[in-house]
């Protein structure tokens, strides 16, 4: 998760997470 914004920092990481589960699978 790329973001701009420090308050997006978590929801990045979670957007990356699910993108990565969704490529594993």
């Amino acid at each position: 998760g790329y973001f701009h914004g420090v308050n997006n920092l978590t929801f990045g990481v979670d957007i990356e997470k699910i993108r990565w589960l969704g490529i594993l699978q």
